[in-house]
């Protein structure tokens, strides 16, 4: 990876803890630039405003999401020890981001009609990427003939549900076992 990616990659991730922390509107250029240990010109010279570089925040880590998603997938063996993985993979991921999150649900922050049709092309890759993984074991006959749109739209529907239980009470996250909604899941396609 070139220095200039690798730059801007760093100032991404310092954006990510910093709106995590103060929010967007709250969160200031020479704040990021703090925690990416350079100069507020610095990430001028990537981003050309606060909403930019929250956009291109956004999807570093819903991209980041669906590539080590991806990994998961591509070393599959079984489907229900796959689909705990992901299950536990996305609590996981909530964890690690919850404090963005709450802070991101909080404040309302405009994003541009272009972010918000990257947006639903990223939606559509994460379906596809976990359809593909249903229909692999559709096609071996271990699951009955579903829809594999369907099915994994009801599995991160069920999985938001299930871990949003831990969102901001006292149940901790980490305490929350996906595998009873997995099972409840897998009986359904069998």
């Amino acid at each position: 990876m070139d220095i200039k990616k690798v730059k801007e990659k760093e100032i991404i991730e310092a954006a990510g803890k910093v709106f995590s922390e103060y929010g967007f509107h709250k969160a200031k250029m020479q704040n990021i630039a703090d925690v990416a240990n350079v100069g507020k010109g610095t990430i001028y010279e990537y981003f050309s405003s606060k909403n930019q570089l929250f956009e291109e925040m956004i999807k570093y880590f819903i991209i980041s999401y669906i590539s080590s998603l991806e990994d998961v997938i591509n070393e599959s063996d079984n489907l229900e020890d796959t689909l705990i993985q992901i299950a536990n993979f996305h609590g996981l991921f909530i964890r690690k981001h919850i404090d963005m999150w709450n802070n991101l649900m909080g404040n309302q922050v405009d994003i541009s009609d272009d972010m918000k049709k990257e947006i639903c092309a990223i939606r559509e890759k994460l379906l596809n990427t976990v359809s593909r993984l249903i229909r692999k074991y559709k096609d071996k006959g271990d699951i009955r003939n579903i829809d594999e749109k369907a099915f994994v739209i009801s599995l991160f529907g069920s999985l938001n549900l299930f871990y949003a239980e831990g969102i901001g009470m006292e149940k901790k996250l980490e305490n929350i076992d996906p595998k009873p909604l997995i099972d409840i899941l897998i009986n359904g396609i069998k």
